[in-house]
């Protein structure tokens, strides 16, 4: 449905039970609009990297149709994951299985689904690939310096750059088909110097694979965009410097038909989808220095907001209230999530004063929020809302081709 604001969505669907249990209950926004957007964006600022959707940080089908259907391809991690985007049409070969400790079970499905293409970072993996997965198209990860990250992923994941060597030799004494090297940043990262880093190490691998006899024509970038124009470094800075690495290192010149992928996620998911709450209870509190008031919202932290380790909560502190807060008054709150547990704390600070039934919007909250998030105590939105601000009809150079 097209709506001008994402707060006009949240007014039209809260007026009635549109599919939820109950009026109160809490729901989602999904404004495709914004993920179209954001995708016309990168293919502005890096029109050499074909986005490959992650979709762990939101599996919600119409915005990985949108995505898919604009040229884009997904990362997938598991079997359900490779299931849900091939049972919507999607090519095998638009797939890459981003996952470097894969059950078995899941790498002969990938087999028997046609998705080759997949990564690797020890002899253990690629033992496993050839035995298993023979005809595979590999991907080598590789450690980069991602300590600047919320998420330091090279802290588990990647080959060093001396075992990298030593992996591209066996590759090629077990006839293994590597089709070039992968890396991640690390999730929410801080330093975009660290894709120079990591392409440089990139560099170093495809010159060495070339005096051995492998012939790589792959570069997965991996993801670490922030997905709200507030944070920094923004997405300009990051494809500023990967675009001029990519010139230095892999000019078109010498790498004329090197494929270049990267794996956002947080990217596409954070602004596309606002999650919206009720306020259900009201309490005064008296003899608290810090707060005076509290609330308690059907939205918590082993719901919609569960923090993921090694990553923050979503942005919960990007809240607005549906119907505004001119001539409410700021009084110290405290607000609460609806577990039956004191540690269910979503903030504490200033907030307009509220009454029970007001509804929340908290915006940006689309990453690693519902894909993690559970229903404890029986609470938890399960209604998604798609709605579109914005134009999102593909356009010609959006149409996807087989890669």
């Amino acid at each position: 449905m097209q709506f001008p604001t994402v707060e006009q969505a949240v007014e039209y669907f809260s007026s009635a039970k549109n599919g939820r249990r109950n009026i109160d209950d809490s729901f989602w926004i999904c404004d495709l609009g914004d993920a179209k957007k954001k995708l016309d964006m990168w293919n502005d600022l890096m029109p050499r990297v074909t986005p490959f959707f992650a979709i762990k940080s939101a599996p919600h089908r119409p915005l990985i149709k949108l995505l898919t259907d604009c040229g884009a391809g997904v990362d997938c991690a598991s079997q359900d994951e490779m299931d849900i985007v091939l049972d919507m049409g999607l090519s095998p070969d638009r797939i890459v299985y981003s996952n470097t400790s894969k059950q078995i079970s899941h790498l002969l499905h990938a087999k028997e689904l046609g998705v080759k293409l997949a990564t690797f970072d020890s002899r253990e993996e690629l033992e496993k690939m050839k035995e298993f997965f023979p005809e595979s198209e590999l991907l080598l990860r590789i450690k980069t310096d991602s300590k600047e990250s919320y998420s330091d992923l090279s802290e588990r994941f990647g080959a060093t750059i001396d075992d990298s060597f030593g992996l591209l030799d066996l590759a090629s004494d077990l006839a293994m088909n590597v089709m070039g090297v992968s890396f991640h940043v690390g999730s929410g990262c801080e330093n975009p110097a660290a894709f120079t880093t990591a392409l440089s190490d990139a560099r170093r691998l495809f010159d060495y694979a070339a005096t051995i006899g492998l012939r790589l024509e792959t570069l997965d970038i991996g993801g670490g965009f922030h997905g709200t124009r507030n944070k920094s470094p923004s997405v300009e800075k990051f494809a500023s410097v990967i675009n001029e690495s990519l010139k230095g290192l892999f000019p078109t010149s010498e790498y004329p038909n090197l494929r270049v992928i990267s794996e956002p996620g947080r990217y596409f998911a954070t602004g596309t989808f606002s999650l919206v709450s009720t306020i259900i209870a009201k309490r005064n509190v008296s003899r608290n220095e810090d707060y005076s008031l509290i609330y308690t919202t059907n939205e918590g932290i082993c719901s919609s907001f569960m923090p993921v380790v090694g990553c923050p909560i979503p942005d919960i502190q990007d809240i607005s209230i549906l119907d505004g807060d001119s001539g409410r008054k700021y009084i110290k709150s405290r607000m609460y999530g609806p577990i039956c547990s004191n540690v269910d704390v979503l903030m504490t600070r200033l907030l307009p004063e509220m009454e029970v039934g007001d509804r929340i919007i908290w915006k940006n909250t689309g990453a690693y929020s519902f894909s993690c998030g559970g229903r404890f105590n029986g609470f938890g939105a399960t209604v998604f809302y798609d709605i579109a601000t914005s134009d999102i009809t593909p356009t010609r150079s959006d149409t996807p081709t087989s890669l």
